[in-house]
């Protein structure tokens, strides 16, 4: 190879290394970028799927199944609200078996408003159908769990029972999550 010819090849490879270094860098901070974004958008789902099960766990519940529906609700929670649940559990177990609550509940919004590496702020609309039996006749125990009343302990309307119409009720909940262990759990849970 001629030293003139050598000479104009050595400013073009030069050029054209920097070219494809520069185009290497670019993808790759691009790539990583990228790649951020798309943990950061893997997080937000996951804070409000977890927020949004919290929710249908702590708000469908049933005579036949309260134990289970509670330990959902715990298994999804921490700090402040596990907390609640705690000194909580008795009394809604009683309630619900005491008056015969079914409730089913269906979140019709979920978002992710704000947060961090380890917290987020989601917000949920919620309804819930709730349908209700007055508490048995005096001297007669509630259901446990698994049994269903005997239909003559059913109080009839004109005995001041319910006819067991559902009732619709909407909420509007803001949920404080954390991610606690590489899952996202409620930390806290206010009915807005």
């Amino acid at each position: 190879m001629k030293p003139a010819r050598l000479a104009w090849w050595l400013p073009v490879n030069i050029a054209l290394a920097l070219l494809l270094l520069a185009a290497l860098g670019t993808a790759g901070v691009f790539g990583f970028k990228w790649w951020d974004a798309w943990r950061a958008d893997t997080a937000r789902d996951a804070a409000v799927a977890n927020a949004t099960e919290g929710v249908l766990a702590l708000m469908s519940v049933s005579p036949e199944t309260i134990d289970s529906d509670l330990a959902a609700v715990e298994a999804l929670a921490t700090g402040e609200f596990a907390e609640e649940l705690a000194a909580g559990r008795d009394q809604v177990r009683e309630s619900v078996l005491g008056a015969a609550v079914t409730q089913e509940a269906t979140v019709e919004y979920a978002a992710y408003v704000s947060g961090d590496s380890d917290s987020a702020t989601v917000i949920l609309v919620a309804d819930a159908v709730t349908t209700a039996a007055a508490p048995p006749p005096e001297g007669e125990e509630p259901a446990e769990e698994g049994e269903t009343p005997d239909e003559e302990s059913t109080p009839e309307p004109e005995d001041g029972g319910t006819t067991g119409e559902p009732i619709t009720d909407h909420y509007r909940f803001r949920v404080q999550m954390a991610l606690v262990e590489g899952q996202w759990l409620i930390g806290r849970l206010e009915v807005a």
